[in-house]
This record gives C-alpha cells, sequence and structure tokens, in this order.
C-alpha cells in the first residue's frame, strides 16, 4: 500500500455576498495533515470578488511512502494571500493576486498571478482562460503560463482542456544541458 488518506471539505454561505470554505487531508499512516486550506470569498459589490485564503501543504504526503522519490520532495510549506477579480463585461473577466510563501526553513517567497477568462458565448458553454504566474523563492524562481479551454456538452458534462509552462529562472539537477548525453 502506497498511502492512505482521509479528506473533507466544507462550503458555508452565511449570506449572499460571502462564502466560506475550507478542506483538509490526513495522512492515516502518519497520522498528520498533509494539506490544508481555507478561504474566504466576498463580492462586496456587483462585479467584484475577492478572495482571501491560506493553504498549508506537505508535497512529501502525497508520494507513496514506499517510493524513492518521496526522499528528493519538497518539505512543508505555508502560503497566504489574495486575489481580486472584475468582470470587466459579461463576456470577459480579468483578475490578480499575491501569496506570501514560507517554507519549512523560515525562508520567504512570493507568488503573483494575473488571469484573464473569456466567455464568447453563454457563459456555461465556452470558457477560454490564460494567466501568467511569476513564483520567486530563496532558492529557485519561474514564470508559468497557463491555457485552458472548457466546452459544457450537456449539463454537467464540461470538457477541459488544459496547457501548463513553467520556465525556471536557473536549470536544475539533471535538467541542465551538461547533464544531457
Amino acid at each position: 500500500l502506497g498511502r492512505r488518506q482521509a479528506g473533507v471539505d466544507l462550503r458555508v454561505t452565511p449570506i449572499r455576498e460571502l462564502e466560506l470554505s475550507g478542506a483538509g487531508v490526513l495522512d492515516l499512516d502518519a497520522v498528520a495533515a498533509s494539506e490544508v486550506r481555507a478561504a474566504a470569498d466576498a463580492e462586496p459589490v456587483d462585479h467584484l470578488v475577492i478572495r482571501g485564503d491560506y493553504h498549508y501543504l506537505v508535497p512529501a504526503m502525497y508520494l507513496s511512502h514506499q517510493s524513492l522519490l518521496s526522499v528528493f520532495a519538497d518539505g512543508p510549506h505555508q502560503e497566504a494571500g489574495a486575489f481580486v477579480g472584475y468582470e470587466l463585461f459579461d463576456m470577459l473577466r480579468l483578475g490578480g493576486g499575491y501569496h506570501v510563501v514560507v517554507f519549512e526553513e523560515g525562508e520567504l517567497g512570493g507568488k503573483g498571478e494575473a488571469l484573464v477568462r473569456f466567455y464568447p458565448f453563454d457563459r456555461n458553454t465556452l470558457v477560454i482562460q490564460a494567466g501568467y504566474t511569476r513564483f520567486g523563492g530563496s532558492v529557485n524562481g519561474y514564470h508559468g503560463v497557463r491555457g485552458s479551454v472548457g466546452y459544457e456538452v450537456i449539463d454537467p458534462l464540461r470538457l477541459t482542456a488544459e496547457s501548463y509552462g513553467y520556465f525556471y529562472d536557473e536549470a536544475s539537477g539533471v535538467l541542465q544541458r551538461d547533464y544531457l548525453p
């Protein structure tokens, strides 16, 4: 058995303008949290959404405890920040946010992101999305790009295609050209 986990997900809307959510995953073998998320989404005025969130993650706990790769996994880290989204028109949403990242050793990093979401037809039919992320850490940083297209075939069936690209500031280990044959 590679790993055993249990999870819980909770979402509460005390008023129409506010949604509170949380999620957690417990590693049953280590009896420790492998992931914890908490967020508050508010819509103080029409077309404006503000999200504050916190995320704790232990990436090694998502790998099999039998795996050699678990030795090389990143240690626990936490991030907290905010994201603001604004609906310019019925068919266009823009957003951006920033998160502070705290690594196991107390070192700090940061992650900024920008997002564009386009609905050329009905909001539930076709969604085209593009995003950019800049991550700066104590060891290395990267630029990330993401694109996706989602199409609702019939409710509730939606097909989505996504593509991600990560461009690191410095090549690391086996990815460096002089290590390749």
